[in-house]
């Protein structure tokens, strides 16, 4: 009988994520006959509530958060350190880039066996001054060099993974998020969950264009409202009625609604919050939307996929790993006028979207299996 393996999983925040889904995947799947697990992460939130009602251990780490800050960082560092040598862990999982450098040096330092970074999309990739992006180039360098496995979930993240200066290539693993199957509520029962009585003012031949996205700057929900009033403006149309209902919240909340009345979007462009597994309300659309500045591989467009919705995304991260031309339509970043020429062509052909959702759904059963993604990071720890 083998004695167990201690895992540690460290992820930088505890909001719902999709570091922080995979860390869930991870944690809740692995055998407590053969495996330990700890998580720990910065604040309180999705994460950790979830852990929590599974009992598996999670705790939040104090003073860990995104943003730097020398003395909050150092203190982190300390408990890393501390908590290493009580844990003892014969892995150190870690997850996104803040914890990741900090949690790579305390491991080696402490001595860790084994430690594995997965990069849920380099952070140099975000648009930011030219010495910011250079200086987390080389902070992601040496956690790539510290860690004894590095995880890219895209092709383009593998890609820059490999020109990294002294990074062994053989300790790259290309792993992307799998997803398993998920029970979507009927298409009418999702509609009168986002919208209640509204939905059924709509006319069932009403187009339901959806997000479930944060209200970040990243991802581009500025930019997809923008494409919708160009749409209405059109004399060429398109003449099918549609909505726009974006589930989520966030911190651009006030300033998309004021985007929304100020064109005159009101009765169009919908604002719903955040909804408990969201996923599960997928059917309620006809075309799913993801116009994001910066992506690693979304939870959401592998789920849409599963739903069979044709998609329109940004060319970004590793979105053209899951939509193909077959999938949907990719678009450039911040571009309105494309984000409308796209949509444009989906609500227009009926048959477009029919493919496209068709191939969708296939595409992520066969390529993103989340028991193939379980399989081939557990066995790392092995």
């Amino acid at each position: 009988m083998y004695p167990k393996k201690k895992i540690l999983y460290l992820v930088t925040k505890s909001n719902q994520g999709g570091a922080q889904r995979n860390v869930y995947d991870l944690a809740t799947d692995l055998s407590p006959a053969n495996f330990d697990v700890l998580i720990c992460a910065g604040g309180e939130g999705w994460l950790l509530d979830e852990l929590n009602k599974k009992n598996i251990r999670a705790e939040s780490l104090p003073f860990l958060s995104r943003d730097i800050n020398i003395l909050a960082d150092l203190s982190v560092f300390f408990r890393l350190i501390a908590l290493f040598k009580k844990e003892r862990p014969d892995v150190v999982h870690l997850h996104s880039s803040k914890v990741g450098g900090l949690g790579a040096f305390a491991a080696r330092v402490s001595g860790v066996p084994k430690i594995i970074f997965t990069a849920h999309g380099w952070a140099f990739n975000e648009p930011r001054f030219f010495l910011s992006r250079a200086m987390i180039w080389l902070a992601s360098c040496v956690t790539a060099l510290l860690s004894h496995h590095l995880i890219t979930i895209t092709k383009k993240d593998t890609a820059q993974a490999r020109a990294m200066p002294f990074v062994s290539k053989s300790k790259i693993n290309y792993i992307p998020n799998g997803i398993g199957e998920i029970k979507f509520l009927p298409r009418e029962m999702s509609r009168e969950t986002l919208l209640s009585s509204l939905a059924k003012n709509l006319s069932p031949e009403t187009l339901w264009i959806g997000a479930i996205s944060e209200l970040t700057k990243n991802k581009g929900l500025s930019y997809a409202i923008d494409a919708i009033a160009n749409l209405l403006r059109r004399k060429e149309g398109p003449f099918v009625k549609f909505v726009f209902v974006i589930i989520g919240e966030g911190e651009e909340r006030k300033a998309l609604e004021k985007q929304i009345a100020d064109n005159n979007l009101s009765n169009t462009v919908f604002l719903v919050g955040h909804k408990k597994d969201a996923r599960i309300l997928l059917k309620a659309f006809d075309i799913f939307t993801l116009t994001s500045l910066k992506e690693g591989l979304p939870y959401a467009l592998l789920e849409a996929g599963l739903a069979g919705l044709p998609v329109v995304a940004s060319n970004v991260g590793g979105i053209p790993d899951i939509i193909d031309n077959n999938a949907g339509i990719l678009v450039p970043t911040k571009n309105p006028e494309a984000i409308a020429e796209a949509l444009q062509k989906m609500i227009q052909d009926a048959g477009l979207r029919h493919h496209c959702g068709a191939h969708n759904a296939k595409k992520i059963s066969n390529t993103h299996s989340l028991r193939n993604m379980l399989n081939q990071t557990t066995a790392l720890y092995k």
